[in-house]
């Protein structure tokens, strides 16, 4: 893009500002020169939640203040799309702000000239609710594609947004799987096969087979980075010419360490390095002016209650139907699912058996005789046959599941017929199981619907099935499968085994295809509460998260490397005061702020003669040595002040907090 105008000023503190407005069709000339008419250039900061120091989103708007003499083409800006223009602001050559110029409002006297109009641009954040999400691979900090949350924000930012600012974080959280790393960084990824980031829809298909569900639009943009950066607690703005991401329990020092990445979308290179962002307000720093400081208080909470909305499908089984596939050489294999055997392997996709976009799974038995082939689920871990399946956790979010599958018989061989050409299913010829391993011990589904420790089997025969007939096996036998009571614990936390299996047996000379091979349960989600029993407050306060960790590998929103290790990767740590999933350490890390009283600051400061940030926090004359984090601010470069600046006191105090463990869906999920 080519600068078109330029807005060239100088603050009162003698500093050289200049606003460049650039769009494509300028041809790369000289720009344009325009004067500003006082207050030429205003950024203002709005928090996205009143009060809240947890405010995801602090979205930002330069004001530009000009004089029209006739050479601003304002008709061009009026009908000028929401991207078309990237409005830069310098100081000193330096850049400090970038957003996209807003069509929206701008008017003008039609008949007369020199008159004042105001131009308006925004950093963009407010946009990200109405952009789906758009997907590009990137590498992580080697040439290796990494969905490492990093990676999903300068998706958005950079290639969605088109916002390519530097992106500076501070994030202290450790995932106790992956100790010492970086978890926005490093090892902990999110969606790495696409399914986080889209919505599923319900669907009967032409065979009659429910409990399922296929692909539809994508998430917003908005949806994944609130998503990824409330997990962990942080709130995203724009300020000092780059991306400033910040978890605010970690601001609670005068210097914070971060790291930081170029605005490009190649290799990530990381500088780490630290900042002093604490500035005084009062005799020794920046000057109040009008004598309007004002000091209010936000109440105190007794709970916080944070609940998690996971993506679940009607479908829990990690391509159960048979959407994804892996190429290799010219074949399709089918994603997580395969022959388990003297020499395990993968399975070829075949054409789906309902008619819809997708594939089947083609069973022929190339097994060493008499030997069996079993198909089932590949988590990494192939042995022992039956072990290492789904994640559930059994405790809290499910009480019972729904079974099924498509089926079509494509060879007599193993399947003896009736003179009609019927499959006789006397002798149990088609058996699968299902295993349920939970607390060390497993438990084999029997075909009346009750769990046994017993090995054994379910037959499956359908009347009157020819050979190459699609039929719909749902093994419902009491309308839902219960599970087995789990053993008495608090709640489920990585590495309690409890997951859940599915197995096809291929005999000899068996040849067969399933499709749609679904594992279906009631939705909830998971919820903590975090309280301070001692407090005589009585207000809870709610948040909700759509991304998070849990060990329900089902949960395709996730962080999760795969969803056979959701269990082991569900922890994270808050240096030594807390560790559990990012839903119960949200709670506890919102109590550990605001579990008393927290002031707020609301004044104007003077700033002449002195760097000013929105990327800062503040300790303030007369209010001992709390720090106070702005949530609105509306800096006058021009005038050299700050006002309406609001700030609310943080803290990180180490409090002793009981928690609860539920699922939304309690009531209905008994035993």
């Amino acid at each position: 893009m080519a600068v078109k105008y330029t807005i060239p000023y100088r603050s009162m503190d003698d500093q050289q500002w200049r606003i460049d407005i650039s769009d494509n069709t300028h041809d790369g000339g000289t720009p344009v020169p325009i004067r500003g008419n006082g207050s030429a250039g205003v950024v203002t900061w709005v928090a996205d939640n009143t009060d809240d120091p947890y405010s995801c989103y602090k979205s930002s708007t330069l004001t530009m203040n000009v004089i029209q003499e006739g050479q601003i083409n304002i008709s061009e800006f009026q009908v000028a799309q929401d991207r078309d223009y990237i409005v830069r602001q310098y100081q000193n050559g330096v850049l400090k702000w970038q957003g996209f110029l807003v069509p929206d409002g701008i008017s003008y006297p039609l008949l007369s000239n020199p008159n004042n109009v105001t131009l308006s641009a925004i950093c963009g954040l407010t946009m990200l609710q109405n952009i789906p999400y758009k997907h590009t691979d990137l590498q992580g900090t080697t040439s290796a594609i990494d969905y490492c949350p990093m990676n999903y924000i300068r998706d958005i930012l950079f290639l969605n947004l088109g916002a390519y600012l530097p992106v500076r974080w501070t994030n202290l959280l450790q995932c106790t799987a992956f100790d010492n790393e970086d978890i926005f960084a490093g090892s902990v990824q999110w969606s790495v096969n696409g399914e986080g980031y889209i919505s599923y829809q319900s669907y009967s298909n032409s065979i009659g087979s429910g409990n399922t569900d296929a692909p539809g639009p994508p998430q917003t943009c908005d949806y994944i980075l609130k998503g990824i950066l409330q997990s962990s607690q942080c709130t995203i703005y724009l300020a000092d010419g780059r991306w400033n991401i910040r978890r605010i329990n970690d601001l609670v020092r005068t210097t914070v360490p971060y790291k930081q990445i170029a605005a490009d979308t190649g290799i990530m290179v990381i500088n780490v390095g630290t900042q002093n962002i604490t500035k005084q307000i009062g005799r020794y720093g920046f000057n109040f002016i009008n004598q309007n400081a004002l000091v209010t208080v936000k109440q105190g909470i007794k709970t916080c209650k944070t609940t998690y909305t996971a993506n679940i499908r009607d479908n829990i089984l990690p391509n159960g139907s048979f959407d994804y596939i892996d190429k290799d050489g010219g074949l399709f294999y089918l994603r997580y699912w395969g022959i388990y055997d003297e020499t395990n392997h993968f399975v070829v996709a075949s054409d789906s058996l309902d008619n819809r976009k997708g594939y089947s799974a083609d069973l022929i038995y190339e097994g060493v005789i008499p030997n069996d082939q079993w198909f089932t689920m590949f988590t990494g871990i192939t042995n022992p046959l039956g072990k290492n399946g789904l994640s559930i956790d059994t405790n809290t979010m499910i009480a019972y599941v729904i079974f099924g599958f498509l089926l079509e018989i494509t060879g007599g061989g193993g399947f003896p017929l009736h003179d009609d050409g019927t499959i006789n299913w006397d002798g149990d010829p088609l058996r699968i199981k299902v295993i349920l391993n939970l607390g060390g011990i497993q438990w084999f589904l029997k075909k009346t619907g009750f769990w046994v420790v017993e090995d054994t089997y379910i037959p499956i025969s359908v009347d009157k099935l020819s050979l190459n007939d699609v039929a719909t096996v749902d093994f419902n036998a009491f309308q839902h499968i219960l599970l087995p009571i789990t053993p008495p614990t608090d709640k489920v936390i990585a590495g309690y085994e409890s997951n859940i299996q599915v197995l096809f047996r291929i005999a000899e000379g068996q040849s067969y295809k399933v499709d749609n091979v679904y594992l279906s349960i009631t939705k909830g989600n998971d919820v903590y509460e975090s309280t301070f029993a001692t407090s005589k407050n009585t207000t809870t306060d709610k948040r909700e998260l759509n991304i998070s960790s849990s060990f329900g590998g089902y949960q395709l929103s996730n962080l999760m490397t795969s969803p056979f290790n959701s269990g082991n990767e569900c922890d994270y740590r808050d240096a030594e005061i807390y560790t559990g999933t990012l839903t119960g350490l949200t709670s506890n890390a919102i109590m550990r702020c605001m579990y008393k009283a927290m002031r707020i600051l609301n004044t104007d400061i003077n700033v002449r003669n002195q760097f000013w940030s929105f990327d800062s926090t503040y300790l303030i004359d007369s209010m001992g040595t709390s720090l106070f984090l702005p949530l609105n601010a509306s800096y006058d470069t021009e005038k050299c002040q700050v006002n309406g600046l609001v700030a609310i006191e943080i803290r990180n105090d180490a409090i002793e907090l009981t928690e609860k463990y539920y699922n939304s869906n309690d009531s209905q999920l008994s035993n």
